[in-house]
């Protein structure tokens, strides 16, 4: 690395190529001068292949016998890279690294910001597993207080941070999920390429393939409305189970699976939909909070979101006018009819994707990034 620029290290567990949050922070930084190196881990696609650059190295990992290989082979990988570099500015993106990191950081003498993208001592998938559960918040209490800054995507995060863990309110650096600004200058046409017809309602669902995102409530709703087609653009452990569940809902027809979506070509891709679905759960204190990248990109293709009615979420879809919230936690018969009196058909759409186009120039990447960049120095 050119030694006369300051350097930065990425480390997540997670791959950068489908991950908005650290393909920003990246190019964020690269922008501002900054060498920046990704260190990442592969372990919901299947069959790929570890592929290392000067910059970017992202590792196969893979549970197939035992979790124990798996974060050994983890933690001996991002050990060795941190040990063999050194670096100005040190970004933990999960939990799971922000130990490694921490150690690291202090022994090269960096600044050490961690990124708590969620509340992880707080996770859903850790619901009823009350041993994890206490580990990784005991991991987040024993290293948050080494950072120069915690960088969260909602202000009720910092907030409760401060609170859980004693933190200074001046630690907390708000990040959100927000895309970088772009304006749309081409659109995939899903309709000629999956035969959907043009009169019909096209949604899309973004992101992992997880419980709790609402997907199943999702499915119901297909059923319930013949025009209605969905695309879900991305994967997860769980991606065979859906497909085998949207196939058994009867709907199997109307929905679609991509597979991920490469970050350059996802936003061509959501805007030729007509809505996009951002149904967190409210099955724990992080999803509860939760303001999902999902939505935000959404709203930067000009497509309006239909999320639920979670405080941080139902703010930005009431201050900007630019969705529907939809509080899921009712009957079903009940969430559908409100639905479809929302959504009667793509013609009730029009005024919210005008509304989206004026709030992609508010929401946006860039100017969240100023909070981080005055803390850079």
């Amino acid at each position: 690395m050119d030694t006369g620029k300051k350097t930065a290290v990425i480390v997540f567990l997670g791959n950068i190529s489908f991950d908005t949050r650290c393909f920003n922070l990246r190019k964020s930084l690269e922008a501002e001068g900054i060498e920046t190196t990704f260190i990442g881990f592969e372990w919901r696609e299947k069959g790929f292949r570890t592929t290392v650059t000067e910059s970017v190295k992202v590792y196969s990992l893979t549970k197939k016998y035992t979790s124990l290989f798996y974060y050994l082979k983890f933690y001996f990988l991002s050990a060795w890279h941190l040990f063999a570099g050194r670096y100005d500015y040190y970004f933990a993106e999960d939990v799971y690294t922000l130990p490694v990191v921490s150690f690291f950081c202090k022994l090269k003498k960096g600044r050490l910001f961690y990124d708590s993208r969620e509340l992880f001592g707080f996770l859903a998938g850790l619901k009823g597993k009350k041993i994890k559960q206490n580990f990784w918040e005991g991991v987040e209490k024993r290293n948050i207080h080494k950072t120069d800054g915690v960088i969260v995507t909602g202000r009720m995060d910092g907030e409760f941070l401060i609170k859980q863990y004693g933190i200074s309110e001046d630690k907390i650096i708000l990040l959100r999920n927000l895309p970088l600004y772009r304006e749309i200058t081409g659109v995939a046409d899903l309709r000629a390429e999956h035969n959907i017809p043009q009169e019909a309602l096209l949604a899309i669902y973004q992101g992992v393939i997880v419980k709790g995102r609402g997907l199943d409530l999702i499915f119901r709703l297909l059923n319930s409305r013949p025009d209605l087609y969905l695309l879900v653009a991305g994967s997860g452990e769980l991606l065979d189970e859906y497909k085998r569940k949207a196939t058994e809902s009867g709907a199997g027809e109307s929905i679609i699976f991509t597979g991920n979506i490469p970050q350059e070509k996802l936003l061509e891709l959501t805007a030729a939909a007509d809505l996009g679905f951002a149904l967190i759960e409210n099955l724990s204190v992080s999803y509860y909070y939760a303001l999902p990248n999902k939505m935000f990109e959404y709203i930067m293709a000009g497509v309006p979101a239909v999320v639920s009615n979670l405080p941080q979420m139902r703010q930005i879809i009431e201050e900007h006018d630019c969705g529907f919230v939809l509080d899921i936690e009712r009957e079903y018969s009940e969430v559908i009819s409100d639905f479809n009196s929302l959504i009667p058909g793509r013609d009730a759409l029009e005024d919210k994707k005008e509304k989206c186009k004026a709030a992609a120039g508010v929401l946006c990447w860039e100017n969240d990034f100023r909070n981080l960049k005055m803390r850079l120095g």
